[in-house]
Order: structure tokens, then C-alpha cells, then sequence
């Protein structure tokens, strides 16, 4: 799969059961100088991919089963994967440590979850991630959901040791440098004969003026005609 160069901010592909887990994404602090962000998210249950959304099925390979764990992978700017050591960041929650793509896995980076949280209680899951870089979308909230999923009414087995056995995909992509808020449109340029088809109709109607014996207005028509001509006030 390629990725391509983004002239602004990613709208991001996400997994609908993300939302309902309570999940939520950080945009990076600086988007003015080339940084990371997040261009999809998803999860599977026990290892099986049948409830993925369609557009995560092309990133599916035999390396991607384990059913706890949260997989990172990233494109560089002009397409090419990202492969250098120590690439992503999990933390939880005061703690962080760094972990790499392995060419085994697709150059996924992998990571095994532990800790668990019940979304019934409005808890969200104690774990983020991120690119190690300085600037980077941050992901907030993965965990072991307890069950029932909030999408799957038929689950009623609890296990608050561990929650549900859940794995979380992350993709990001590299973002070439871009200013978030550019401001209002400029004002459009100004019309260089503009001042003067208003002088020549000006000085049309000071014409009229005379012919018809208004000399006194014409005068002073022509008078302002003048002054404008010369940049000066009236």
C-alpha cells in the first residue's frame, strides 16, 4: 500500500467501536513543520477481522493476529514506510516506553496491552499512543474493554483482570508542514483604473453642469477633480 503527501490536515478513517469505547484523538501541537498524524484506527476482537470496517481489510496480513496487543505501522511523507527504531510510544499512564517496527511483521510495530477498564463506568482505557516524534496526533484511551461491548448485547461475561481480549491498529502518516489557521482572505487587490472611470464620469458630469448654466457647481465639480488628480484633500 502507498501513502501520498497531504497539503493539510488528514480527516482520519475510524472505527465507529472506537467512538463507543470512549476514545479520543489529540491533533498534533505543530502542524508548522513536517509532523505525524493519524490516518486510521481500528480494532479486532480475539484476533478475528470479521467486524473490521471495509477500508482496514487491505492492511490485513498473517502477522496480525494476536488478540491483546496495539500494532503501529507509518508511511513517511512520499509514500515509503517508516522504519526506524524506537518509532512509536505507548504510555500508561505515567509511564512511557518506545518500541519499533519489526521487518517480520510488515514493519508493524507491536506492543502487548495488560491493563483492562470498564467502559460501563465510564472508565477509559488507561493506555495512549503516539509517534515519538515531536509532534504527533496522540491517541487517548486504548484498553481491555470489560465486557459486554457496547455494540454486543449478547456478551455478559466479566473479567476485570484482563477486559475483553481486544487489539488495537493504529496508521500515521507524515504531514509536509502546513498553518492550521491561515487567517481571513486576503482583501482582493485594487483596481488601478478604477479612480479613473470615477474622474472621467466626474468630469463628464461637471460638463453637463456648464452646459446647462450651473457654473458655479461645475467650478467646484472640477475643482474636486483636480484635487483628487493631485492626491490632495479637498
Amino acid at each position: 500500500m502507498t501513502a501520498k503527501p497531504a497539503p493539510g490536515p488528514i480527516s482520519p478513517h475510524i472505527d465507529p467501536r472506537c467512538v463507543q469505547l470512549g476514545m479520543e484523538l489529540r491533533p498534533p501541537e505543530d502542524t508548522q513543520r513536517l509532523h505525524w498524524e493519524l490516518s486510521h484506527i481500528w480494532i479486532t476482537e480475539h484476533g478475528s477481522w470479521d467486524g473490521v470496517p471495509d477500508w482496514a481489510r487491505p492492511y490485513q496480513n498473517d502477522h496480525l493476529g494476536g488478540d491483546h496487543h496495539v500494532y503501529m505501522l507509518a508511511y513517511r511523507v512520499h509514500g515509503s514506510l517508516a522504519k526506524e527504531a524506537d518509532l512509536f510510544m505507548l504510555r500508561w499512564p505515567d509511564s512511557a516506553y518506545k518500541f519499533s517496527p519489526k521487518p517480520a511483521h510488515g514493519w508493524w510495530g507491536n506492543a502487548v496491552l495488560e491493563a483492562g477498564f470498564d467502559w460501563q463506568a465510564g472508565q477509559a482505557g488507561p493506555y495512549s499512543a503516539q509517534m515519538t516524534a515531536l509532534s504527533s496526533t496522540l491517541v487517548q484511551g486504548i484498553g481491555l474493554p470489560y465486557p459486554p461491548y457496547p455494540w454486543d448485547e449478547s456478551a455478559t461475561a466479566h473479567t476485570p483482570s484482563g477486559g475483553v481480549h481486544t487489539s488495537f491498529f493504529l496508521v500515521f502518516q507524515e504531514v509536509p508542514p502546513y498553518d492550521p489557521d491561515p487567517g481571513p482572505d486576503p482583501e482582493p487587490a485594487p483596481d488601478p483604473d478604477q479612480l479613473g472611470r470615477v474622474l472621467e464620469k466626474a468630469e463628464h458630469a461637471a460638463d453637463e453642469l456648464h452646459v446647462e448654466g450651473y457654473y458655479d457647481q461645475a467650478a467646484d465639480t472640477y475643482l474636486a477633480i483636480a484635487r483628487l488628480l493631485q492626491g490632495r484633500d479637498p
